[in-house]
């Protein structure tokens, strides 16, 4: 992987990495816990070989250790094979709320896989970004359009390009998707529709009682200081206000349980989007269903092939099991 970092006129404001594509092997899945709560995974491992150790981490064979305790980062490892491949168009993939890049290396590793050349970013606030508040895409899409033409100039960006956000980083996606330049595709999961609603009801599940509603004074003034912090005002992070905008085929994905990126919301922003797809996976929360690609496997390959001409011959890893997955 290389870094670029982005010469903006405020300076560094995101950073990126790229992972090139070649085969890549699954070495381990397939539990995580966030509190007391678990979720597991049942994987099958087709062309999988007695994986190395290593000093990061530690491989252990799936045959012996069919679960193993992680956190979101580290939910699964793959290992790449010597065989690399031309790129068959790039993806550029935004993190999640309070996430880094890293917490995209999962994702990262499947899209280069089948060939993507994946870039892994970094937005404001997040990583290894220079920038210490988030802006909820207001200036992150300016980033984004910024980072897309040094991609261009140093031919880096092979088309078809797309953007692919999860959660916090699907609303900014869609954000950026609605301005030149201009995507060919935009793959979204669980993305928020206006940060003024999204931000207090993520405050509800996360702190309960003690998170004041929107319409409360104790809202009111926090918006007004976080926006003189970040430099924004929220009545400007709407990416349904940018949808309608959108030329490329958007693809929504989403869990029917989720109560962060509802349903509802989705449906709403699909329907505003020129070209939408949308799959709802039944019973799936907010973090699983941004994490779990075996689930989503199929849905995003067929969507890639009918509306990019983008076919792959890697299959998808069989999702066995979910229990517990009330995260």
């Amino acid at each position: 992987s290389v870094t670029l970092p982005v010469g903006a006129p405020d300076a560094g404001n995101i950073d990126a990495a790229i992972i090139e594509p070649a085969h890549y092997n699954p070495a381990i899945g397939v539990l995580y816990k966030i509190g007391t709560r678990t979720v597991r995974f049942t994987l099958d491992f087709p062309e999988l070989h007695p994986p190395p150790d290593t000093a990061s981490f530690k491989f252990k064979h799936p045959a012996k250790h069919d679960h193993m305790k992680t956190y979101v980062d580290l939910l699964r490892r793959w290992l790449p094979t010597v065989r690399k491949e031309k790129p068959v168009g790039t993806i550029l993939m935004l993190p999640g709320y309070g996430l880094g890049k890293s917490s995209l290396i999962s994702w990262g590793l499947f899209f280069a896989d089948r060939g993507w050349r994946v870039v892994l970013i970094d937005l404001r606030g997040q990583g290894a970004s220079q920038s210490p508040y988030l802006t909820w895409g207001v200036k992150d899409k300016d980033d984004l359009h910024r980072l897309v033409e040094l991609l261009q100039r140093r031919h880096i960006l092979k088309t078809p390009w797309l953007y692919f956000g999860i959660s916090y980083g699907g609303g900014v996606a869609l954000m950026a998707a609605s301005g030149a330049p201009r995507p060919d595709g935009v793959i979204v999961i669980a993305p928020w529709a206006n940060a003024r609603d999204v931000i207090p009801r993520f405050g509800r599940l996360a702190g309960g009682w003690m998170a004041p509603a929107r319409d409360s004074p104790q809202w009111a003034e926090a918006e007004k200081e976080a926006g003189k912090l970040a430099g924004i005002h929220l009545s400007n992070a709407v990416p349904a206000q940018s949808v309608p905008l959108i030329q490329a085929p958007v693809l929504y994905l989403g869990g029917t349980a989720d109560k962060i990126a509802t349903p509802a919301e989705i449906e709403s922003l699909a329907k505003a989007t020129p070209n939408a797809s949308v799959k709802l996976f039944p019973g799936l929360p907010h973090i699983v269903v941004s994490m779990d690609i075996p689930i989503a496997c199929h849905t995003i390959i067929s969507w890639l092939a009918a509306e990019l001409h983008q076919s792959s011959q890697r299959p998808c890893i069989i999702h066995r099991k979910t229990a517990d997955s009330h995260v």
